[in-house]
């Protein structure tokens, strides 16, 4: 049976539906009421601009579309709540028009006709007070269009119709024109009935400045309509930053962009950011999301800004870099490596880390700058203080100072091996076959210390390798990847394992007395019956190792911090009685967890 490729399952950038974003778990639905019984109470004086705040990303678009459809529902008690009409205006969709201004009347009259408001207009085409500028013939014309909706523009050509005034050029045909819309605008909301017009105008960050400074003239065009309410959604320091720039280009005086919103903006609603469990829960129903990831997600939410955008867009980054080395990888703990990696390397996370990672000379290198970055994250008080206070040690002072970072590396266990960095940061796969590559005559036979040795100082992985009974007393063997490994009875005594991987290794019997095993990997290891005697375990992952009748008097770690949750035996393994109180007291005096192993 041919193996398929690994297909990436990647996200779009469309906002949530109203549903998607009620259901989301952001408060958004909260948020959307509150907004909508403000804009439509009759006690709000109108007109009125409501600004809601966020960078891209955040949710700005989901909350106005649920807003917009709770005013299109109508709120109760009904005699409280003016009824609205509801239009949306997409600035950046219209970013190529020579005027938004009228782009934003053409979203308007096009809202009018899908509202069957058709009738009305004829009938206010029939009102013979009319100015000196043919509005008849204007409005005519647009209606025209509005009937047959062609893809070009629903507003006509107004100079074909003017008489004195420019539409463009002359403020005196923008005063004709607003006196003509406001009422046009009445009978559409209603006003006998005291509606109201609710325009919506999203993306205005993402237009160039000189558009988006017509966006916000329009609206002050618009601020004399009595019952209109502008609903402005766009990341605030990017839109005062555009009113700024375009101001000094044109030459037309220092503008300050917050004070000049502040004249168009009565209302301002800056979103409040997500919560890491809303965040978190979010993420884990998206049925893109496989388990794997779905276990990373507490690392994920706390590296990444809780913004529904940057989590889909990193989502998405590793998807299509596990892809790259899915099918080659042969073990899923591979892609929790890399999404640690990747969190690790996001520009939000730690950029001068990173940076430094990558410019590490070679692989062991890099290793050596995540391994010790997590023991400083992970030690606590006097231990983190000397680690810090050492000479060896100056670079990583700046590095620790970042919150975030140090947040990271303590929500995942970051066990790389070589191989993972090889894998991670380069995107190189491993071999096909496990180096070093014997014929099957030496395959039969356990490999010797100095075979050993120097396939270690080469860089190759030692996954699988018969061991059995090897001779490696003070080996050094640091950063090694010893996986699924047969190390039954063989003297490990006093060797070199740190940062080693021996995830799943068979180590029953072995002797690892006096053993440097810190930030060594152990979990799912067989350690029955192993000695563990003084060897330094701190930093050890020991998570579905088995344990009973290993050796662990004179170890060296913290009792208070190693984590036993997921380990088995450990009750009849052998302990200085003051550790063993302590651990039975964290982890209980309950029935061990039974082994699987044979």
């Amino acid at each position: 049976m041919v193996t398929q490729p690994y297909v990436p399952k990647v996200f779009s950038d469309r906002e949530l539906s109203e549903g998607e974003a009620a259901g989301a778990g952001f408060q958004f639905d909260l948020y959307a009421d509150r907004l909508a019984r403000l804009i439509a109470f009759t006690g709000t004086q109108v007109p009125l601009t409501v600004g809601i705040h966020g960078e891209w990303g955040s949710g700005k678009t989901s909350l106005m579309r649920l807003v917009k459809g709770k005013l299109k529902e109508g709120l109760k008690p009904a005699k409280d709540f003016a009824p609205c009409k509801t239009v949306w205006f997409n600035a950046w969709k219209y970013a190529k028009h020579e005027e938004l201004f009228v782009a934003l009347v053409e979203e308007v009259l096009r809202a009018m006709e899908k509202d069957g408001f058709l009738g009305k207009v004829r009938a206010w085409l029939d009102d013979p007070k009319q100015g000196e500028f043919n509005w008849t013939g204007f409005m005519a014309s647009a209606v025209s269009n509005l009937v047959s909706i062609p893809l070009g523009s629903i507003v006509p050509d107004a100079s074909q119709f003017e008489r004195e005034s420019s539409f463009r050029k002359n403020l005196a045909f923008y005063d004709e024109f607003r006196s003509a819309f406001a009422s046009l605008s009445d009978h559409f909301i209603d006003k006998k009935k005291g509606g109201r017009l609710v325009v919506f105008i999203d993306d205005l960050d993402r237009c160039l400045p000189h558009k988006a400074v017509q966006v916000l003239e329009a609206i002050k065009l618009f601020m004399d309509q009595q019952d209109c309410v502008f609903v402005l959604g766009a990341a605030e320091e990017t839109v005062a930053h555009a009113v700024q720039s375009y101001y000094a280009k044109e030459q037309m005086g220092t503008i300050n962009g917050h004070e000049y919103m502040e004249k168009i903006v009565q209302v301002r609603f800056p979103l409040p950011p997500i919560r890491q469990a809303d965040m978190e829960a979010y993420v884990g129903a998206l049925a893109q999301v496989d388990e794997s990831t779905k276990n990373l997600l507490k690392l994920i939410i706390q590296g990444i800004p809780t913004n529904p955008r940057k989590i889909k867009t990193f989502l998405n980054h590793v998807e299509v870099q596990w892809a790259l080395v899915a099918d080659a990888a042969r073990d899923a703990s591979k892609k929790t490596r890399l999404v640690e990696w990747l969190v690790l390397a996001h520009p939000d996370v730690a950029p001068t880390f990173r940076a430094a990672v990558k410019a590490a000379n070679s692989d062991k290198e890099r290793l050596g700058l995540i391994t010790m970055m997590k023991k400083i994250a992970d030690a606590t008080g006097d231990e983190q203080r000397d680690l810090l206070n050492n000479p060896e040690n100056k670079q990583f002072t700046e590095f620790a100072s970042n919150q975030r970072l140090m947040a990271v590396l303590k929500s995942s266990g970051f066990f790389f091996s070589l191989e993972d960095i090889r894998l991670c940061v380069n995107l190189i796969p491993p071999p096909a076959l496990a180096a070093p590559e014997p014929t099957p005559a030496v395959a039969r036979r356990p490999l010797t210390r100095e075979e050993v040795e120097r396939a270690v100082a080469e860089g190759r992985n030692l996954r699988g390798a018969n061991l059995r009974g090897a001779n490696l007393r003070d080996a050094h063997l640091g950063g090694a990847d010893l996986g699924s490994a047969d190390l039954g009875g063989a003297d490990l005594g006093g060797a070199d394992l740190r940062d080693a991987h021996l995830g799943g290794a068979d180590l029953r019997g072995a002797d690892l007395g006096g053993a440097d095993l810190r930030g060594a990997n152990l979990g799912g290891a067989d350690l029955r019956g192993a000695n563990l005697g003084g060897a330094d375990l701190r930093y050890t992952n020991l998570m579905g190792a088995e344990l009973r009748y290993a050796n662990l008097t004179g170890a060296i770690f913290d009792p208070e911090t190693i984590d036993l949750s997921e380990t088995m035996g450990w009750r009849e393994a052998r302990w200085d009685p003051e550790v063993l109180e302590i651990l039975l007291r964290r982890f209980g005096r309950g029935e061990e967890k039974t082994t699987s192993k044979e």
